[in-house]
């Protein structure tokens, strides 16, 4: 049973050594596109400390690089101690994100807006009006959660009340940007969604074969809407829904008259939140639509 106990106690003081000895942290200082990187840890002595830099392995506590941009990549630290003479082991790392600028010479600025549903107070849409002057190459959301995505048009939802800070990240060709805003989640019980929409899907088109283009009630209440028209001659239309994530939801082909028509949309069926009507008349022009099912 001794045995036993001594075990026992030196297994924990093993781990006690473990947390408190190595901590990995470091500092980024950059001119452009020179880098250093700076261990501001507790390094134990005879600890060794290793990196990898956008791919890219080096040893020490100070450590310069000069990395080719725009791009994000990553940079990792290690600091490890394994002494089994005097039986002293521990580990720790820590990973951040690396964002490597390009040409100043090119203009590039992420931007969004962040806007609450004026009918439901735990929905919000992110609208990207980031502007640039050579080819997007990446687009970053991160929500502060610890979730992040690289999809342009992403949804997501908060299960937890708090306060997060969202960030948008873009980089082109020639320079990169990052955006961000705070959001306030209030509503534990149902959640808070964020939507990310495409602004080009929210204006509003020239049609020539309508006149008057009206869609209600909006916001819908579980029952269908009504689109309404004039049109100058009769003929074929076609109407698609789309959810917020670009989702087709519904699809059909409604006949039009000369004058005013009123169609009826079978939006009774869909879950709660925010869609786009596309309307296409016999010619290939489009006009796209926001509503609201609560």
């Amino acid at each position: 049973m001794k045995t036993i106990l001594l075990s026992i106690t030196a297994l924990f003081i093993g781990v006690a050594a473990y947390a408190q000895n190595c901590v990995a942290d470091f500092s980024i200082t950059n001119v452009g596109n020179s880098f250093t990187f700076n261990f501001t840890g507790n390094q134990p002595t005879n600890a060794s400390i290793y990196w990898n830099i956008a791919g890219q392995n080096y040893t020490g506590t100070t450590v310069t690089a000069t990395i080719p941009g725009p791009s994000m990549d990553f940079v990792s630290c290690q600091v490890t101690l394994i002494d089994s003479v005097n039986n002293l082991f521990c580990s720790d790392s820590k990973l951040d994100t690396l964002f490597i600028p390009g040409s100043t010479n090119n203009y590039c600025m992420a931007d969004f807006d962040l806007l609450q549903d004026s009918t439901s107070i735990n929905d919000y849409y992110l609208i990207n009006q980031s502007t640039y002057s050579s080819n997007l190459q990446y687009v970053m959301w991160d929500f502060g959660d610890g979730t992040a995505t690289n999809d342009p048009y992403p949804s997501h939802n908060y299960a937890n009340v708090g306060t997060y800070v969202i960030s948008l990240f873009i980089y082109t060709d020639s320079c990169w940007s990052i955006a961000t805003d705070t959001l306030e989640v209030t509503s534990k019980s149902t959640g808070t969604w964020v939507y990310v929409i495409d602004e080009a899907s929210l204006a509003t088109q020239a049609v020539g074969n309508f006149v008057e283009l009206k869609l209600y009630p909006n916001p819908s209440k579980g029952i269908d809407m009504n689109l309404s028209f004039s049109a100058q001659v009769a003929s074929d239309i076609q109407v698609s829904i789309y959810s917020v994530t670009g989702s087709s939801v519904h699809n059909q082909t409604l006949t039009s008259k000369i004058g005013r028509n009123d169609l009826r949309l079978p939006t009774h069926q869909l879950s709660k939140g925010m869609y786009f009507v596309e309307i296409t008349d016999f010619k290939g022009n489009k006009e796209t639509l926001r509503f609201v099912v609560e």
